[in-house]
């Protein structure tokens, strides 16, 4: 109950933000229609509508990821169906293309398929590994605290 009162005061929070900044939007071209110094006005009225703008696009991503995180966690159970064996599907992977050559040799395929998938599925590490010193330091202070 208290998660559904803050989200509801989340989103409330939310609009009321939209609807301030489309208010000083319509201030500020009300100023430049009124004054009669236009720099300054023009300046107000453009720096009001990036500021709607920004706004509303971050409030859109939010509520396109709420979305998503609804529809991932309604459509995704962990039912008996969801981990059943798939019928079929197999397809076996007997070919590979290297230096744009066609190649049918078993440990060639599977040395091509496991570098290709590596590479996607693992990332460089471009930082110096840690101090195994300080890392054991670290470690033994954790483990201090923890017990």
């Amino acid at each position: 109950a208290k998660l559904i009162h803050c989200h509801r005061l989340h989103t409330q929070a939310a609009s009321n933000q939209l609807q301030t900044l489309q208010l000083r939007l319509a201030a500020a071209k009300r100023a430049l229609e009124w004054h009669g110094d236009h720099a300054q006005a023009a300046g107000e009225v453009t720096a009001a509508q990036l500021a709607l703008d920004s706004a509303k696009a971050e409030h859109s991503q939010h509520t396109l990821d709420r979305q998503f995180d609804f529809h991932a966690n309604s459509n995704e159970r962990g039912t008996s169906h969801f981990f059943r064996k798939p019928l079929r599907t197999k397809v076996p992977i007997n070919r590979v293309m290297v230096n744009g050559a066609e190649v049918t040799e078993e440990p060639t395929v599977q040395a091509t398929f496991t570098a290709h998938w590596l590479s996607i599925m693992t990332t460089v590490t471009d930082a110096e590994p840690a101090d195994p010193i300080r890392r054991r330091a670290v470690l033994e202070t954790l483990t201090e605290r923890l017990d």
